[in-house]
């Protein structure tokens, strides 16, 4: 059953995802008609045609430092040509193995582009960072090294909240731990959640612009 969350995020609506539905409905009808079923889902799905990386917002801020650069001018303006044709960076490695040569493809693949989520921890210089987020909407404090995160948090999420790109806000809400959570763990949880528009999606890794377009 869970792959039909993969099916749904990579063909929506498609064939492919109405073929894994049919073969889920073929099995749950050989289940015991006296047995109690239970079916839902935890998430749903939707359209996305822009993608906010916030993490590329919070370093050009400087909220953001990293030990080392996760690209280079060659393999940005390369993503940059790319988005113009109409790909996102997030394709661009398909794409690359398709139409570049070897040696630059090695180069964008060697560059770091895009960084995702989980490989960009490592590559933060924690010392000179103020905060950092992970996809689909939370973001962490390094409260070690703030002075005032109370502060901190307050004006981020005025900033954030305030954002606009083409005259579209990326964001609906941004609510702090407290008012999404509750009980003795509520420090554990992210200083902010990020609540995406409609028709756009919260990316916690690193890509050469702040929003892609797909």
């Amino acid at each position: 059953v869970f792959y039909i969350n993969v099916l749904q995020h990579k063909f929506g609506d498609g064939p492919e995802t109405a073929r894994g539905w049919r073969i889920i409905d073929e099995y749950l009808g050989e289940l015991p008609d006296d047995l109690t079923k239970l079916v839902y889902s935890d998430h749903g799905h939707s359209t996305i045609d822009r993608t906010f990386v916030v993490n590329k917002y919070l370093a050009d801020q400087g909220y953001l430092q990293f030990e080392s650069s996760p690209g280079d001018s060659v393999t940005g303006s390369l993503y940059s040509a790319l988005k113009r044709v109409g790909v996102s960076p997030r394709d661009a490695f398909r794409v690359g193995q398709r139409v570049l040569p070897d040696a630059l493809l090695r180069r964008l693949v060697e560059s770091g582009y895009p960084v995702p989520t989980s490989d960009l921890a490592s590559r933060v210089d924690w010392a000179a960072s103020d905060a950092i987020a992970l996809s689909q909407g939370p973001v962490y404090l390094n409260r070690d090294r703030l002075a005032d995160p109370e502060g901190f948090r307050a004006d981020l999420r005025s900033e954030l909240v305030s954002l606009e790109f083409d005259s579209e806000a990326p964001l609906t809400a941004v609510h702090t731990a407290e008012e999404v959570y509750e009980g003795p763990h509520t420090d554990a949880g992210p200083d902010l959640m990020l609540v995406a528009a409609d028709g756009w999606e919260l990316y916690g890794g690193l890509t050469p612009s702040t929003v892609e377009r797909r």
